[in-house]
Order: structure tokens, then sequence, then C-alpha cells
């Protein structure tokens, strides 16, 4: 007995025991909890993390020694491979692509193992009724042992939740490639700051020195000229007219130096070289410059446009993936369809199988589900026709892009031809105003001055030189091609820099498409009807009078549709031409006799096809002048019984009589005889 009481003793310690651990615990976690306050980082941390960002920014690059000149193309290879921006599209990238594959399993059925260990004080046990006498048996029942190990595997698979992740999964997979059209994106826009940037710091890298040198000799020559002013040696206002005239163009040079020092700090940092880093520049030499030439005509730049803008390219997969959303909310909507099935064990003594197999079916569905259907169904066609009307918007200020940048390019090079006229007409002026110089019939300050025009000039056509390769370069990512083909996947500067000539060569010769480079499709043979900018004079004919109306087959010149067309005429809006019109495809020739009454502008768009099915039209006008004049009015009982009495014109003057005044009934008899002169 005294043993058994020291069993009991022991338990009941330990119970104690346990009961006070848990409780400090609890009262631990609870204070640790309310406890928590901001912290600050350290100067420590913050230089650690200063000191990991410098060598993450820079370190990739510190085994590559810039020894030799940079050229054009290797600037731009270096962008595309160090610039942040760069690689954190890159990045969306690859984050876009992590999330395709995590959506991927979720199509899967799911799988679980389970293991456990449960325990109790006291049995679990009943006791028994009878059903006929309503005794209570007094002697419990044990069902199962006190303490007792469970396992199981179970396999379970939810159809709609497949179906659910099967949409999702394809909606990942999309936007993988929007966030590839946005490094496309990025990607032009960024090798296109590099062109102008890159031209901008060749120029200030060869024409600084002798701005400097300039600027010396126009400070002394300044210097000078204040001398003279104030020994009174030549006319006050002359003088002070060239000090002006000198120190403006001295200004100028200052602003446009400082401009162009300032892009190798702009390429620079595209290129994702540290602040400071020394680096010189490569390119072709004055006067051997090679002019972007785009040869195409406007319809062919508007379907590459088009086709290959990225802003276009992602709402299209942004469109793909509204109508996966609407599949995805229908499908939410379904009956709810579940699979299990599983292996367990348990090590129950009281059962009779401690192992088993078991599988369920479990089909679910809530009833108001069909009530949203139509509901779901309408949002869907609503999101749809908003992405349409975005995406067309958007192609909308693509095609307002294509032909601005098209003018744009066009005035750039027409400056810049004009910019090397002026530079070459200012340098021999320089050269003869050093030879008087020479021989004393003019003095030094003019030769300076003389040579400051002539350096500004130059500067002045350098920076039309980067304007027009901005022009070029804003067409190139106004068109969305893009400047690698898909062949090159190295990421060495020597790889890229060599595709990105090969390409962008072919670029400035107007090749846009060649046979590395397959993404860039050609114009589609069944494309829109082309609308014609040809100004033709308007026909103008009174009313029933007779016109014709030739137009001549040049006027479709620029559709370029060849010899074998066929010609169509309606009215601008579609419809039939009016009955007294006809147009003969064959002459092309449009004739008629307009009734009277029939007085108004008639715009008539002919078509011409070819058996290509590429179209173009043109619109003409023909307007009907006023052939008659009302003399009188009569009105029945019926609002719709009226008849009208006209007269010919027979001057171009066709007014209505002032006198007429409107005859409610009908008489028996209307005789209808001249108006006298004097009451018309």
């Amino acid at each position: 007995m005294k043993n058994k009481l020291s069993k009991s003793g022991v338990t009941l310690q330990f119970s104690t025991h346990r009961k006070r651990f848990l409780t400090t615990c609890a009262v631990m976690a609870l204070i640790v909890g309310c406890t928590v306050t901001p912290k600050p980082l350290s100067d420590w941390e913050r230089a650690v993390r200063v000191d990991r960002d410098i060598q993450e920014m820079f370190g990739n690059q510190r085994s590559e020694v810039i020894a030799n000149p940079i050229t054009l193309y290797e600037a731009m290879a270096r962008a595309l491979k160090y610039n942040l921006d760069a690689r954190l599209k890159l990045m969306d990238t690859a984050l876009a692509e992590k999330q395709y594959n995590l959506t991927s399993v979720d199509m899967l059925p799911q799988i679980s193992a389970g293991a456990g260990y449960s325990g109790r004080s006291k049995y679990e046990a009943v006791v028994s009724k009878s059903m006929q006498t309503g005794i209570v048996s007094p002697t419990p029942y044990a069902y199962g042992d006190k303490t007792h190990a469970i396992a199981d595997l179970q396999l379970s698979w939810n159809v709609l939740d497949f179906g659910v992740s099967y949409f999702q999964a394809q909606q990942d997979a999309n936007k993988i490639l929007i966030a590839k059209e946005r490094r496309r994106k990025l990607v032009h826009s960024l090798l296109q700051e590099v062109r102008v940037t890159y031209w901008q710091a060749l120029a200030a890298e060869r024409l600084s020195p002798q701005v400097d040198d300039l600027m010396e000799e126009a400070t002394f020559a300044l210097e000078n000229a204040r001398e003279v002013e104030r020994q009174r040696l030549m006319n006050p206002s002359v003088v002070l007219n060239y000090q002006m005239t000198l120190m403006e163009t001295m200004r100028d040079l200052s602003e446009m130096k400082k401009e162009l020092l300032l892009s190798r700090e702009r390429l620079a940092s595209l290129m994702n070289l540290k602040p400071g880093t020394r680096y010189r520049l490569v390119g072709p030499e004055e006067g051997n410059y090679t002019l972007p030439d785009i040869r195409s005509n406007l319809d062919r730049l508007e379907w590459l446009a088009l086709m290959n803008r990225p802003e276009l390219r992602e709402e299209d997969y942004k469109l793909q993936n509204t109508r996966l959303e609407a599949k995805k909310a229908l499908v939410k909507l379904l009956p709810n369809l579940n699979l299990a099935l599983s292996g367990n064990y348990d090590s129950d003594q009281f059962l009779a199988s401690k192992s088993w197999i078991q599988a369920a079916v479990q089909l679910g569905w809530n009833l108001l589900n069909p009530l949203q259907m139509q509901k779901t169904l309408s949002l869907a066609e609503t999101k749809e026709a908003a992405d349409n009307l975005r995406r067309q918007a958007i192609a909308m200020a693509v095609l307002t892009q294509t032909h601005i940048g098209w003018g744009r390019y066009q005035g750039a090079k027409e400056t810049y031809l004009l910019s090397v006229e002026i530079s070459n007409v200012a340098e021999k002026l320089a050269e003869q105003t050093a030879n008087a110089s020479a021989s004393d019939s003019m003095s030094n300050a003019e030769q300076v001055a003389a040579s400051a025009r002539a350096l500004f000039a130059k500067l002045r056509t350098a920076m039309n030189f980067a304007e027009l390769q901005d022009a070029a370069g804003n067409m190139y990512v106004t068109l969305g091609i893009d400047p690698l083909p898909e062949s090159v996947v190295a990421d060495d500067i020597g790889t890229l820099s060599a595709g990105l000539e090969r390409v962008m060569s072919a670029w400035d010769f107007g090749r846009f498409t060649n046979e590395d480079y397959p993404s860039i499709p050609p114009v589609p043979m069944r494309r829109p009807t082309i609308a014609l900018q040809v100004k033709l004079p308007s026909k103008k004919v009174f009313e029933d009078s007779r016109f014709v109306m030739t137009i001549e087959p040049s006027a479709f010149a620029e559709a370029e549709l060849g010899d074998d067309v066929v010609y169509s005429a309606t009215l601008r809006d579609g419809e039939r031409l009016p009955v007294w019109m006809y147009f003969d495809a064959k002459t092309l020739t449009l004739s008629g006799k307009p009734p009277a009454l029939a007085q108004g502008l008639y715009e008539v768009k002919i078509t011409a096809r070819n058996k290509k099915n590429l179209s173009a039209y043109i619109i003409v006008a023909v307007q009907v002048l006023r052939g008659y004049k009302s003399m009188l009015d009569l009105r029945g009982a019926d609002p719709d019984a009226r008849v009208s009495v006209i007269e010919r014109c027979t001057s171009e003057k066709c007014e209505d009589y002032p006198m007429r005044k409107p005859v409610n009934d009908f008489p028996d008899k209307v005789i209808v005889g001249p108006i006298p002169d004097s009451k018309r």
C-alpha cells in the first residue's frame, strides 16, 4: 500500500512540475510578444549594405578593363549586359517563369502522409441501454485503447481545382510572355538612348580640346578689345558690338560644350560604368558618316509597327488572360467533384483490422451558382470589350507615332545636310579671315570671331547628326523591331556587339528583314484598304444638268497595285451611288444628271483592287448646285399632302421668290402663270 502511494505521489509531483513549466513558457512568450519595439539599423549594418551593393553593381565589370576605345555597338552591348534596368526586367521574366512552374504543380493530385500518437488518462468506454426494457447496463464497455499510434497516406484530387489551376497556369504562361515584351520595350528604349548619347559623347571627345583652345584665344581677344575701348583707339560702338558678338559666341560654345560633356556621364551610366571611370570612344571620322536611310513607304512601316510593337503584343496576351479569367470564373460555378484514396493504420487493439484502404467520392454544388453565370458572362464580355478598345487606342497612338517619327526623320535629315553646308562655308570664311589677317588686312580679333563661328557651326553639325541618329533610332523603336537576331544567345561583349552591328548596319540601309531575322513578318496579303491622300478638284454641276468626270489611273500609283486592277465606286459611307449617277469601271469615268431637288455634296469612294486582294481608294466630290427655285407651296388637310411649284433658274443666283406664301387648301383648279418681274 505504501508503495502504491509513493508511486501516486511521484505521478502527482511530475504533473505539477509539467503544469508549472507550461505556464512559465506561455507567460514568457506573452511577455516577449508584447515587448517588440522598432530597432533601426546601425551605421555598421548600413555600411555593410553599401559595400555589398557596390560590389554587386560594378563587381561583374572588374575583370573587363576598358583599355581599347569603345565603338557604338560595343556601348550598346555593354548596356544590354550590365545596365541595371535591363537586368531588372530580365529578373522579372525569371520571376514569371518561377511562378508558372509553381502554378503547374497545383494541377497534380495532393499526396499527404500523416502519423501521430494519441493518449488519454482513462479508457474510452460506453454503457448500453436496452431498447425493450430501458434498463441501463451498470457495466461500462471499453472500445478503444488509452494510447495508440495512427498513420495514413492519402491521395486526393479535386476536379474543380484542377480546372482552375489549368487556366491559372495558362495565365501565368502568358505573364512570362508579357514580361518578355516589357523587356523588349526596355531594350528598344535603352539602345535608342545609347545611340544618341554615344554620338553626343563622341562629338564632345573630339571637339572639346578645340573649344578649350578657342576659348583661350577668345578671352585674349576680348581683353584686347577692352583695352582698345579704354584707349579709345576705335569707334566705341564698333568695339562694343564686337565684344557683344564675341561674348555671345563664347557663351553658346560654353553651353554646347557643357551639354556634350554631360552626355559622357549619361553614356557611362547607361553602360553601368562606375562614375569617374575613364574611357575613350571611337567612330567614323567626320565626312565619312553613314546616314540612316529608311527606304520604305508609310504603308509598310505602319504594318511593321502594328505587328511588332511590344505594347500591342502585350495587349494580345492580356486579352488572352482576360478570356482565361472568364473561363476560370465559369469553372468555379460548376459542381465540385472530390476524389480521395487513402491507406490507414491504427495500433488500437480493439480494432478488428489495424490497417485498411479507404476510398471516397464527394460531389457538391452551390445551387445559387446558376444565378451568377449570366452576370459572370456579362462581366467577361465587358472586360474583353475594354481590352479591345484599349488595344485599338494604343494602335492609334502607334500609327500616329509612325507618321510623326517619319516626318521627324525626314526633317532631321534635311537639317543635318544643311548644317554640313553651313559648316563648310563657315570653315572657308575662317580660312579667308586667317589669310587676310596674315596680310594685315584684318585684325586678330576678327580672326578669332571667324574661328569661333566655324567651330560653333561644326559643333552644331555634330549635334544635328546626333539628332538625326535620334530620329532614326526613334523610328526603329516605333517600328518595334528587335536589334538582335534570335540566333545570338551568348552574353559576351564581342558576340553581342557583332550581332548588333550586323543587324543595325542593315537598318541604316533600310533593310528591316533578312534571313537571320525572321520575326518581322511581311505585309500581309489581306490588309485593310489604303486611303490615298490624292487631292482631286471637286466637280460642280447644276440640278438637271449633265456632268462627266474622268479619273486618271495615276491617282492610285502610290498604292503600287500593278496593272491588273479592278475599280468600283460607292458613296463614302459604303452606300450605293444615287440612281442618277453612273460609274464606268473600264474608263474610270463618273457621270450623271442630278434631278431637281438633288442639291448637296456627294462624296464618291472609288476603290482599286488587284488579284492579290490589295486595295486602295480615293475620294472625289461632286457638288450639286441648286438649279430650281420655289414659286408656290400648296398644302392640304393631310400634313403630308404638299405640292411645290418650281421654276428653273436662269442665272447663278437662284433664290426662292420672297412673296411666296403657302396655300393651306387645295383649290378646285390651279392655274400657274408667270409672276410679274416687280414681285420677284
